[in-house]
């Protein structure tokens, strides 16, 4: 009998505050590293993030589908 490894996904998130220049507002800001693959993308805000986030939980293409 032989146990497949689960599925997951490891990032790195860092998070900061910016102040913009024209308003003094504090802006967050995350960037997200993909350990596997070294990756790194910037986000202006949380919306995004969480978007990319779900879009890359989808299994990859070259994945064997789980039979179940």
């Amino acid at each position: 009998m032989t146990s497949k490894a689960p599925y997951q996904r490891i990032y790195l998130l860092i998070v900061w505050k910016e102040r913009g220049e024209q308003t003094r507002q504090e802006i967050w800001r995350f960037r997200l590293e993909d350990s596997r693959t070294g990756y790194t993308r910037g986000f202006a805000n949380a919306a995004d993030l969480v978007n990319a986030l779900l879009r890359g939980l989808e299994p990859e293409e070259d994945s064997p589908a789980d039979p179940e």
